[in-house]
């Protein structure tokens, strides 16, 4: 059989078995009930199986010519893009730039035989960037990060993208190149050195509202992903400084975690910087933000709300010892100072963004 017919057989075997129990099944109780038949197979072909099912059925008759190792390569690649349509508010029109691409695939396969993924991946760049308007290196550019760093916020990643499309500014992958699809950051010491290259090519300073802003958004994502704590960076045009630190989701301490120690230097220390500690802007946050609903006691928070989650989660603000020994030895300190003169910068030039209800800086 091929791996198309095996991919058909096993979501047949799925559907009788759902029907036979009543239940929806995951993809690990799929796992589980296909042993029990005498058919072990693992979660991760279960999973290249069925998004086969579910996203390549417009492929008609070259379909045939899938292999399990096209249709790996070309996973990571629909996620990513799915992701960045849904980012610019086309989720709705993602399916429909699949399936013509992959239409126009099968005619093509069966003119010449050849089934290239590396091919579906380039039209889909095309067919995507007409659906944005947007220039085709931002939409590769933004599609490889998204793959790269599944976890993060995509409109960090966008502020990436667009500054990586600028030449005389830092490169937003200066932390160490990485396989597409590889999730981990690089070493310290990849991220330190590329760094310095980037630092080295001093761009000259932005001229506007907009590109001011970009940068401390880069910067901060860049020291967010040195010490491993993007996932509660979020990025907020409105915000003053473009930035702010959000609760780690599903409560867990941060310092308990692996590279807790550097998760709990970079969340402090981003937090310092973002004007998010005294309560002054957090009308400006999304109503779910739990450090929103915590520091204007929404949501059934109530005063004590904060300090439960500093003693619990976050841990107390570091103190002037542990910030002296962090500031002498961390490498991630350069682009924690470049970041601190952009945002000098920013409130230099606009202070209209600084200023609260009421006047006050």
């Amino acid at each position: 059989m091929c791996f198309w017919d095996k991919a058909v057989a096993y979501a047949e075997m799925k559907r009788l078995i759902e029907d036979e129990s009543g239940e929806s099944l995951s993809a690990r109780a799929l796992e589980q009930a296909l042993k029990e038949r005498g058919l072990p197979i693992g979660r991760n072909v279960i999973n290249v199986l069925f998004f086969a099912i579910n996203n390549l059925r417009a492929l008609g008759q070259a379909c045939s010519a899938l292999s399990r190792l096209k249709t790996q390569e070309l996973l990571p690649h629909f996620n990513a893009f799915e992701r960045l349509l849904k980012h610019s508010n086309q989720a709705n029109a993602w399916p429909g730039l699949r399936d013509q691409v992959l239409k126009s695939t099968e005619q093509s396969w069966l003119s010449t035989g050849e089934l290239e993924p590396a091919r579906i991946v380039e039209q889909l760049d095309q067919a995507v960037t007409l659906k944005l308007g947007e220039a085709v290196e931002y939409v590769r550019i933004l599609r490889d990060l998204c793959q790269r760093f599944p976890s993060e916020d995509v409109a960090g990643l966008a502020a990436q993208a667009r500054l990586q499309m600028r030449p005389s500014a830092p490169s937003p992958t200066s932390d160490g190149p990485q396989t597409a699809g590889d999730s981990k950051p690089p070493s310290k010491s990849v991220q330190s050195a590329d760094h310095e290259t980037a630092v080295n090519a001093h761009p000259k300073a932005p001229a506007t509202e907009a590109e001011l802003l970009l940068r401390v958004q880069s910067l901060a994502t860049l020291f967010s992903r040195q010490n491993e704590v993007a996932d509660c960076l979020c990025l907020l045009e409105s915000w003053p400084t473009g930035f702010y630190m959000e609760v780690p989701e599903n409560d867990e301490p941060i310092d308990l975690v692996e590279h807790g120690a550097d998760r709990y230097h970079g969340w402090w220390m981003l937090a310092t910087l973002s004007e998010q500690l005294d309560g002054t802007w957090s009308h400006l946050m999304p109503e779910s933000s739990t450090w929103r609903q915590a520091q204007r006691q929404e949501q059934g928070r109530d005063a004590f709300a904060l300090q439960h989650y500093m003693d619990t989660i976050l841990g107390m603000p570091i103190d002037p010892l542990t910030l002296g020994k962090w500031l002498a030895s961390n490498a991630s300190v350069a682009t924690w100072m470049e970041l601190v003169q952009a945002l000098r910068t920013l409130r230099t030039a606009v202070q209209k963004r600084f200023i609260a209800e009421g006047g006050g800086l």
